[in-house]
């Protein structure tokens, strides 16, 4: 693994400082560290939701976070529901709860290589997210689990690799 170097980074504050003052440097390295900041969280943030997608639940993912399930699904919910839904149009606005649950949705449906995002597809997005997925993990039941037994119930057809599923006129 090759990590950001510190010679990296302060290079990149000389750059970017308006001048050789020190406030300026400082102003500069304010603004790197922010930016190194946000990407590892997003770096995370991105890793997290692959971990829920693949049928990991919240408490796996807590433990190697070393933090409770609670916390984890606290922390990233909240993160994952702030990012725009691949599913629906940007000027759409959605309470993050559901925009959460269609983005769930959209990547379930293109994991399993579903043509479209159906109800089935939904259904195991909802259970991704609060009440019923507290009530699910509790149980052991994963997402993986879901589905599969939503692809046996409503068979899965497949797109070309890398097509993003559309939502089906039933959903």
């Amino acid at each position: 693994m090759d990590p950001v170097s510190f010679d990296h980074l302060l290079a990149q504050v000389e750059a970017i400082a308006a001048s050789d003052d020190p406030l300026d440097r400082v102003d500069a390295a304010v603004s790197v560290a922010a930016t190194v900041r946000g990407d590892a969280d997003a770096l995370v943030d991105h890793v997290v939701a692959q971990a829920r997608t693949a049928g990991r639940s919240w408490t796996e993912i807590g433990a190697r976070l070393g933090v409770s399930k609670q916390a984890a699904r606290k922390r990233f919910t909240d993160t994952t529901a702030a990012s725009p839904s691949p599913v629906l149009p940007p000027e759409v606005t959605l309470r993050p709860r559901l925009r959460n649950c269609l983005a769930r949705a959209q990547e379930l449906a293109q994991h399993t290589g579903a043509a479209q995002v159906g109800a089935e597809y939904l259904l195991a997005g909802l259970l991704t997210d609060g009440v019923a997925a507290t009530i699910l993990d509790k149980l052991g039941v994963t997402t993986e689990a879901i589905t599969i037994s939503a692809a046996r119930l409503f068979g899965a057809g497949g797109p070309p690799a890398g097509t993003v599923p559309a939502l089906s006129a039933d959903a």
